[in-house]
Formats: C-alpha cells, sequence, structure tokens
C-alpha cells in the first residue's frame, strides 16, 4: 500500500455549506448515481450498468447511518480521485461525450454526500491491478482549518477486492455515514423508478441500467422502472419547436419532443397530485407532474385534467442541481410553445 496527500484549493468549510444547496435525500443520491452513468457513458455503455444502493436508516441514532452505493462503471484514476474532492474541477467538459453527461461542473458529488452526512468515504478502480481509497470527515477538516490536506491510499487488488464492484474489478464505492436527518428507505422506492426510466428501459442506450436497493445484486431487490399506465390508444407524440434570443442577440432554436396520453382506469395513484407532465433532460428526470406547460402557466391542477399524464424530453439549461429548468428566455419561450400546443388539445 502506499499513500499520497494533496491539498484541494479551496475553504474547508465549503464541503458542508453546499449540502445547503435545498437537494433533497434522494435528490442526493441521483447525483451519485448521475455520476456512475456518467462514468459509464465514457466506458462506452458496453454492459449494462449495475448500480446498489445500501441504505442502513437509523431514525434514533443518526451517528450509525450509512449508504453505500456501489457500481460497475469505468471508475477512477488518482487524478479523476482528487478532483472528486475539488470544486468546478472535471475534464468532462472536453470529452467526446459532454453532450450525453448529466453533469459538467464537478459539483454534484460534493452538494450530494454533504447533503446526506458528514462522514465519506471512496473507493475506485479503472484497472484489476490496484484501488484507490481515500475517507473524508467534512467536520474534522473544519477543525484543521486551511492546512487541511486528504490522502489516498493505493492498494493491491486480491482475489476478494475484484469483485467488489458488483461483480467485477473495477467501478466505485461511495459510503456515506453519520447522516444530518433520517433517511427514510421508502423515498428511494418512490423516486428513482421515475428518476431514472429512460435508462432501466433502453431507451437511451442499447444496455441497460440496473438498480438494486440491497445487501447483494439479486432479481428481489432489482427495481422496476416506472410506468405511466396511460392507455396506449390515447397517447399522441410531442414535436414542439420553440425559438428565442439569446443574451448576444443571436437567434436560437430549440425543441420539446416526448408524448402524453391518458389514464381510462382510475387507480390508487389516480388524481390531481399525479396529473401532468414528467420532464426530462438527458433522460434524468427533472420535474416530476408539472402542471404548468398545459395550465397556462400555473401550477395548480385542475380535476378536469386528472387522467393526463406524459413525459417531455428538454434540451435547454437546467440548475445547478438538476432539479428545475433555468428562468431564462429560452424557458419562457418552451413554455409558451408547449402551452400552445396542448391548447389544440
Amino acid at each position: 500500500m502506499s499513500k499520497e496527500k494533496f491539498k484541494p484549493q479551496l475553504d474547508p468549510s465549503a464541503y458542508l455549506k453546499v449540502g445547503n444547496t435545498g437537494l433533497k435525500n434522494w435528490q442526493a443520491v441521483n447525483e451519485i448515481i448521475a455520476n456512475s452513468i456518467d462514468s459509464w457513458i465514457s466506458g462506452g455503455t458496453k454492459q449494462d450498468l449495475a448500480v446498489r444502493i445500501d441504505l442502513n436508516n437509523k431514525q434514533n441514532n443518526l451517528a450509525k447511518s450509512s449508504i453505500r452505493i456501489v457500481d460497475n462503471a469505468l471508475g477512477m484514476e488518482e487524478e479523476e480521485l482528487k478532483n472528486l474532492f475539488s470544486f468546478f474541477k472535471s475534464d468532462k467538459a472536453n470529452s467526446d461525450f459532454s453532450d450525453e453527461y448529466l453533469g459538467l461542473y464537478g459539483f454534484g458529488f460534493k452538494a450530494a454526500t454533504s447533503k446526506i452526512g458528514t462522514k465519506v468515504s471512496v473507493i475506485t478502480s479503472k484497472s484489476s491491478d490496484h484501488f484507490y481509497k481515500i475517507t473524508v470527515d467534512y467536520e474534522e477538516l473544519i477543525k484543521n482549518d486551511k492546512n487541511f490536506e486528504l490522502e489516498i491510499k493505493k492498494n493491491k487488488h486480491d482475489a476478494t477486492t475484484k469483485k467488489m464492484f458488483n461483480g467485477k474489478s473495477r467501478g466505485t464505492v461511495i459510503e456515506i455515514s453519520s447522516f444530518n436527518q433520517t433517511f427514510p428507505p421508502q423515498v428511494l422506492y418512490d423516486w428513482l423508478p421515475i428518476s431514472w426510466k429512460k435508462f432501466m428501459t433502453g431507451e437511451m442506450y442499447d444496455k441497460k441500467l440496473k438498480l438494486y436497493i440491497g445487501e447483494n445484486i439479486s432479481n428481489s431487490n432489482l427495481l422496476r422502472p416506472y410506468n405511466l399506465n396511460l392507455d396506449e390508444q390515447t397517447k399522441v407524440d410531442l414535436l414542439i419547436p420553440f425559438e428565442w434570443v439569446d443574451s448576444e442577440k443571436v437567434k436560437q432554436k430549440g425543441k420539446v419532443t416526448g408524448y402524453f396520453g391518458f389514464r381510462t382506469k382510475k387507480g390508487p395513484n389516480y388524481g390531481m397530485p399525479t396529473q401532468g407532465l414528467n420532464v426530462y433532460r438527458r433522460g434524468q428526470l427533472i420535474e416530476r407532474h408539472n402542471k404548468s406547460y398545459f395550465m397556462d402557466g400555473s401550477t395548480q391542477g385542475h380535476n378536469s385534467r386528472n387522467s393526463m399524464v406524459g413525459e417531455i424530453n428538454i434540451e435547454i439549461n437546467v440548475n445547478t442541481v438538476k432539479n428545475a429548468v433555468e428562468d431564462t428566455d429560452a424557458h419562457e419561450a418552451m413554455s409558451t410553445a408547449i402551452n400552445k400546443e396542448f391548447k389544440q388539445y
């Protein structure tokens, strides 16, 4: 085993501060899953991506609570691991896959881990020869003030560690402990199947994302993708063009694709809260059950629309934590075009 220390160019309090960006716990997990998907994309999506989540939520003992997220994606080299704990240091923007990546700015991992807990451990490998490990306590860093350093350990693989990434020798394990608040497992079952539906069904790539919640990879722990339960005979495809003028006074063009339809059978989730459009960007859920795009900007639903559901795919910018569309001229133009489209129905 060898060790190397490095010093990120930031104030140590920054790690805790970015945990207050408004993320919910399930959105924080989604940020980590998005990193796994980006790593998988970098490797060419040649095999199914397996992501396993093992949540140990102790409601009355947050210090002993933990979550472990394991993938069999491409893994990281030492320099990439250093970038993971630095701010706005990422090579994604220069990659051939930059138009496919879900994140580009090197922000999500810090915000996500800090939102969930204060102690973080990352194990990663890009080869069958060795793996790296780093352990960070965000609260302890503050005590060391600006003289803090982080340490990466390099270890040789053995027969056991070659299988630790969901049966593979390469991938990443992220463990977060000492929770800031309780993390009920049900929110993962509620949100992950809809958040990653397009990757789970093979809509994005030939190979699929397989999400597991539990201690092992098994069919009983495999999540199934979300189903809108619309009547296929009512389904209408959408292709909505729109234009806007950017800050440089240049006319830009965009489009929205997707579909909508109607639920003709009333089920337990039929009602105003679940009516509307699920909004995706590059396959990742941005907003669930949006109503403003067919209610003239109103976020309030109406009982007369309870049966209407659908999905739209957008291309314009969203905010840093990817839970809302940025309030821009592009968004205004897009919203106007979508509402105009729906008025004919």
